[in-house]
């Protein structure tokens, strides 16, 4: 039932599956598991709610097992989101002729390609549901019925209540899905960017960071043309593409400059908080100097490795944010290369061992090597007996030699 169903409707592929029964499904659902080869799991011992994972062919399969929540499946249907989700398949039946129930008219919303709320209680029940409705708008491109659409706009408030963590994961989802076309207008429309992120510095800043994300978007297909955008990644949980146009959100509109704790508040993890306060902090005069830097390979592994936590997703923001030109998409696929050959489990290792340079204290050690690697990235250092030399000096700059009364 729900999304599966709809999804096979629309002829789209599906890996997650909800099953309901009259009876707690506990046990059907360990069966299942054993049978499928999946791993079982209880999301809600209360509610008798469960979870079978099955891995298959480089394919996650989530199966969902719950009690029905009302007197009837008709009922419980009427509990669901929008009514395209409020379809079931009863499977008691299925051999001889396979029976659809679908009382909300869910079908017919599929073929004139509409998006619909159950009932008036959808957002008050789950205010999250606002968002889940712009995100499907996106992905199933769906017109939203004006009624529902009045709905979401006045249930936006109450997106206090939810959870962080939800609000979050939902965000992540909608920055994957649009390119700035289509549901960031719509969230401008409905007043969440203010609700969620808090409110702008000047009635045009939504717009700055819209029109921002359009521009990353449409740089990253060229760039993607070019053969410099990796496949699909993610970065501590997070899809990469997400982050991209969540930084560009964030630098065009200015909202990250007038809420800092913004990241916090939606509980990101503190690696993409970090993340995305370094992608913001990036301009596009940043990448002029790679045009002109005339380095070593290891210098451009280098100068990459001091972008960020993420130096190669960085260097991907830094190539998106600036004009396109046939020269930089090069430069940059040689960047990526030299980092690749350069790097060791997420940074480039220095050339030489600071244990040898005579330093009693550790900070003056790191403080030398850090110089090391800049003189290597500005090609002034090249190789091993180059470093040597550079740290010769460098060490007898900063040592007081005693004096000689000779």
């Amino acid at each position: 039932m729900g999304g599966a169903l709809r999804d096979f409707l629309l002829g789209r592929p599906s890996t997650d599956f909800d099953f309901v029964t009259s009876f707690d499904p506990t046990d059907l659902a360990r069966a299942f598991a054993t049978t499928i080869g999946g791993h079982w799991f209880s999301l809600d011992t209360q509610r008798h709610q469960s979870r079978v994972i099955l891995k298959k062919e480089g394919f996650t399969y989530t199966y969902d097992f719950a009690p029905l929540r009302a007197s009837s499946l008709n009922e419980d249907l009427s509990l669901r989101d929008f009514t395209i989700n409020a379809i079931a398949l009863d499977l008691a039946g299925f051999d001889r002729s396979p029976h659809i129930i679908d009382p909300l008219g869910g079908q017919v919303d599929l073929e004139r390609s509409v998006l619909r709320a159950c009932c008036h209680r959808v957002f008050e029940d789950d205010p999250l549901r606002v968002l889940r409705g712009v995100r499907l708008a996106r992905v199933l491109n769906l017109d939203i019925e004006p009624d529902t659409l009045t709905l979401m706009k006045d249930s936006v408030s109450a997106l206090s209540r939810v959870a962080p963590e939800r609000i979050g994961s939902e965000l992540a989802q909608i920055f994957t899905a649009d390119d700035g076309t289509r549901s960031l207008p719509l969230m401008k429309h409905l007043g969440l960017f203010q609700a969620l992120f808090g409110e702008p510095d000047g009635p045009q800043a939504i717009a700055a960071g819209i029109q921002q994300v359009q521009m990353v978007s449409q740089h990253l297909d060229r760039l993607k043309h070019n053969g410099v955008v990796p496949a699909e990644s993610w970065f501590d949980g997070f899809p990469t593409i997400a982050i991209l146009r969540l930084a560009a959100f964030l630098s065009g509109s200015g909202l990250l400059a007038r809420h800092s704790d913004l990241p916090r508040k939606l509980k990101f993890s503190r690696r993409v908080e970090s993340l995305l306060m370094n992608l913001v902090a990036l301009k596009p005069e940043d990448g002029n100097k790679l045009l002109l830097m005339e380095t070593t390979e290891r210098g451009l592994a280098l100068w990459v490795d001091q972008l960020g936590p993420d130096p190669l997703l960085s260097l991907l923001y830094l190539a998106s944010i600036r004009e396109p030109s046939e020269e930089f998409p090069r430069k940059v696929r040689a960047v990526m290369a030299a980092y690749q050959i350069h790097a060791r489990n997420g940074r480039v290792p220095d050339l030489v061992d600071g244990s040898s340079l005579g330093l009693a204290q550790g900070v003056l050690v790191g403080e030398a090597l850090a110089s090391l690697r800049i003189e290597e990235i500005e090609g002034r250092v090249r190789n091993v007996h180059d470093a040597h030399n550079y740290l010769k000096l460098y060490v007898e700059k900063i040592i007081d030699k005693p004096a000689d009364h000779s």
